[in-house]
C-alpha cells in the first residue's frame, strides 16, 4: 500500500507491505479562519494579568523569547504563529510608546544548537529574521555565565539559573508553540531561558518518579518546572513584574495549523490551554 510519511521538513511516498499496521489519528480540529484576529483578542483580554498597554510604557526595554525551530517537530503550515505573533506583538508595544529599538528577540533554546538566521526565517519570517541588528535578535546561550543569573534554590534544592533578560527587561514576553502538553507553561522560562545548572534537574539520563511527562497532572517532569517557574515568579514579584506569555494551540495534520491562541501570565494560561487536558 502507498502511503506518505515524514522525511525531513517534507513527506514522501512510499510503498509498505499490505501486512503493516496502520495507526490514524482523530481527525484534525478545523483552524481558526483569522488567526491574526484571534492573536489580538487574546493579548487585548489576557489571562491573570494586565493588557500590554498597562505593562509597558515609553522607555521600557522590552524582550519577546520564543520558542526555537525545533518546535513544532513539523512545520506549520505558513505562517508559522511566531512570524504572525511577533510582528502584531511589536505592533502593540510601538503603539504604547515602546521604540523599536528598544526591542529584542531572543531565540530560547535551551541547550540546543544556535541557530542561523537563514534557519530563523522559516520561523519568523525574512522580514524579521534577515532585517534586525544581531544585538536585537540572537540566541540564547545556556553556557554564558555574563548573561547567567543565579536565583538560588528551590525548596528541594534546585538550582534555578535564567537568562539576564529575564529579570533585567522591564517586560519580558514569551511566545509559545504548544505542541503537546510537555511544551507551554514555566517549561517555556525554565527551559528555554534556562542553563546546564538548572536544566540538569529535570533533563537528565535516568527516570524521575511520576508518570509521563506528558501528562499535564501526574507528571514529576511538570512539578519540577513549575516548582522553578514558582521561584522565579516570586522574584520578578518582588520588582512589580510579570512574564507574558502567548501560546498557541496547534492541530495534528502533517502541517499543523492553529486551532487556539491564549495569552497572559505562563500558569494561568497554560491550564486553559486545552492540550493541558489531554
Amino acid at each position: 500500500m502507498i502511503r506518505k510519511i515524514f522525511y525531513g521538513n517534507q513527506t514522501i511516498e512510499v510503498d509498505l507491505p499490505d501486512e503493516v499496521r496502520e495507526i490514524k489519528p482523530p481527525k484534525p480540529i478545523q483552524p481558526i479562519s483569522n488567526p491574526e484576529e484571534s492573536i489580538r483578542k487574546a493579548l487585548e483580554n489576557p489571562i491573570a494579568h494586565e493588557p500590554i498597554r498597562k505593562l509597558v510604557k515609553p522607555g521600557f526595554k522590552v524582550t519577546i523569547a520564543f520558542d526555537d525551530c525545533a518546535a513544532p517537530f513539523t512545520p506549520m503550515a505558513p505562517k508559522d504563529f511566531r512570524e504572525m505573533a511577533i510582528p502584531i506583538l511589536m505592533d502593540e508595544l510601538v503603539k504604547c510608546g515602546v521604540k523599536p529599538s528598544d526591542i529584542r528577540l531572543v531565540c530560547a533554546i535551551g541547550l540546543h544548537r544556535k541557530w542561523t538566521r537563514r534557519e530563523l526565517s522559516n520561523i519568523l519570517g525574512e522580514e524579521i529574521a534577515l532585517k534586525m541588528l544581531p544585538n536585537k535578535l540572537y540566541c540564547h546561550d545556556g553556557e554564558n555565565q555574563e548573561n547567567l543569573v543565579y536565583l538560588g534554590e528551590t525548596s528541594r534544592g534546585m538550582e534555578v539559573e535564567v537568562a539576564k533578560e529575564v529579570l533585567e527587561s522591564d517586560q519580558l514576553f514569551y511566545v509559545n508553540v504548544t505542541a503537546s502538553p510537555f511544551n507551554g507553561g514555566w517549561k517555556s522560562v525554565v527551559v528555554g531561558l534556562g542553563s546546564f545548572r538548572s536544566i540538569r534537574h529535570h533533563h537528565r539520563p535516568f527516570p524521575s518518579k511520576g508518570h509521563s511527562p506528558m501528562d499535564p497532572f501526574k507528571s514529576a517532569f511538570r512539578r519540577v518546572l513549575w516548582e522553578m517557574g514558582d521561584l522565579i515568579r516570586k522574584r520578578l514579584e518582588e520588582e512589580g513584574k510579570r512574564i507574558f506569555t502567548i501560546e498557541s494551540v496547534l492541530n495534528n495534520e502533517p502541517n499543523p495549523k492553529l486551532i487556539g491562541v491564549y495569552a497572559g501570565h505562563p500558569p494561568e494560561v497554560h491550564e486553559k490551554n486545552p492540550r493541558f487536558s489531554l
